[in-house]
């Protein structure tokens, strides 16, 4: 439990682009974490501005990423607090 509060204050607090190694906190199935914000170059409306987050899960051979994902395509979301929360609510709660 106190792992998780420890995980949870830095999730809250952590930068675009700066990961977060989720195996100081013994998370069972992701390593790492970075927080994104999409587009800032792009001129696709879709994506300009909004925020996501990928994850890296340790695999025997080499790290593989997890997405938001719905469908096919990854899911953007309005602010960096919905990211924060969406991954919380992915991989956190119930751990």
């Amino acid at each position: 439990m106190i792992y998780i509060k420890k995980l949870l204050k830095e999730i809250e607090n952590v930068k675009i682009d700066k990961e977060i190694n989720l195996e100081k906190y013994n998370h069972t199935s992701l390593v790492k974490v970075r927080f994104t914000q999409e587009g800032l170059i792009s001129n696709d409306e879709d994506t300009k501005g909004k925020y996501s987050w990928v994850a890296y899960n340790n695999s025997y051979y080499s790290y593989s990423t997890v997405f938001p994902i719905r469908g096919q395509y990854v899911i953007f979301f309005k602010t960096l607090i919905g990211a924060k929360r969406n991954f919380i609510k992915s991989y956190i709660e119930g751990r």
